[in-house]
């Protein structure tokens, strides 16, 4: 006599495809479903991976990835199922550098932020003494000691921030 087991396929699901700006992190869960009660998971590539042997993870991609994980069941029966993480870039947000100026003189704050496409928009924060608090460079005539914040944001979604100070004498 020879028994023969047929084990039963898992059904198995990473979830839809994500988008992330470039530094974030992704969580991605593995949902299995059928055949045998025990699995095993091994996912590929593991590099941004915080939990490669197991159902879910976080992962943190440079740039975008799939992922592919598979799912082992206790007789060794595996599948496959992938997972896209698209990763857009940060814009780069530079206030300048800190600046000392005379009282009543104006000061140009701010460099041209840099991504590789898409359209960026500023926000200083706070306006006082800003001659545009939405563009960058702009100009600045404070009459006391300032700490500008600047926000910038890609088409994307994504953000960065930098601050810098000026001393008024």
């Amino acid at each position: 006599d020879v028994t023969v087991v047929v084990s039963e396929s898992p059904y198995i699901s990473a979830g839809p495809d994500q988008t992330i700006c470039e530094g974030r992190t992704a969580f991605v869960s593995t949902t299995v479903s059928k055949g045998t009660p025990s699995f095993s998971y091994n996912w590929t590539p593991t590099t941004g991976v915080s939990n490669p042997s197991g159902p879910w993870s976080a992962v943190t991609p440079t740039t975008t990835t799939t992922y592919i994980i598979r799912v082992t069941d206790a007789v060794g029966c595996s599948k496959d199922t992938t997972v896209t993480i698209f990763v857009n870039p940060t814009p780069v947000a530079d206030a300048g550098p800190d600046l000392a100026i005379c009282d009543g003189k104006s000061a140009v704050i701010g460099n041209i932020s840099t991504i590789s496409s898409g359209y960026v928009t500023y926000s200083w924060s706070p306006y006082t003494y800003l001659s545009n608090p939405f563009t960058s460079p702009t100009t600045t005539t404070p009459s006391q000691n300032m700490t500008y914040n600047l926000r910038v944001v890609s088409d994307k979604g994504c953000e960065d921030y930098d601050q810098m100070e000026i001393q008024v004498f």
